[in-house]
C-alpha cells in the first residue's frame, strides 16, 4: 500500500520517521523489503521521479537517529514541529532508514 511519508534523503538512502505501534512499521520490522518513489510534475514532458528499492534499517541509537531527526524538522518547519507539540521526537516514534539496492529515474534528460 502506498503512503506519504515524511523523509530526508542522503548519500546512505532515505530516512523517515513512523508512529511506532503501526501496520506499517510491523510490516517492516517483519519484511523490510520496500519500495519508495517520489515523482514531481503534472504531465508530458514535466514528469520525473525516482523509484528506489530497497531494505529498512531501524535507527535505534539516539545518537544515530538524531541528526535525521534535525534534518527533519528543519525541512518540515514548522509543520513537524507543530504535529509533535515540540521540537523533541515523541517516544512513540521510530526512525528508519531506506538502504538503496536498486534505483530508477525518468524525465531528467
Amino acid at each position: 500500500m502506498a503512503m506519504p511519508m515524511w523523509f530526508v534523503a542522503d548519500a546512505d538512502g532515505v530516512a523517515m520517521i513512523s508512529v511506532a505501534d503501526t501496520q506499517k512499521v510491523r510490516n517492516l520490522r517483519r519484511d523490510g523489503r520496500v519500495c519508495v518513489v517520489a515523482e514531481s510534475g503534472t504531465r508530458g514532458a514535466e514528469v520525473r521521479g525516482v523509484s528506489l528499492q530497497g531494505r529498512v534499517v531501524f535507527l535505534a541509537e539516539p545518537t544515530v537517529y538524531q541528526p535525521v531527526v534535525t534534518r527533519l524538522l528543519q525541512k518540515y518547519h514548522p509543520h513537524l514541529a507543530r504535529v509533535w507539540g515540540s521540537t523533541t521526537m515523541p517516544p512513540n516514534r521510530v526512525v528508519f532508514r531506506v538502504v538503496p539496492e536498486k534505483l530508477y529515474a525518468w524525465g531528467f534528460d
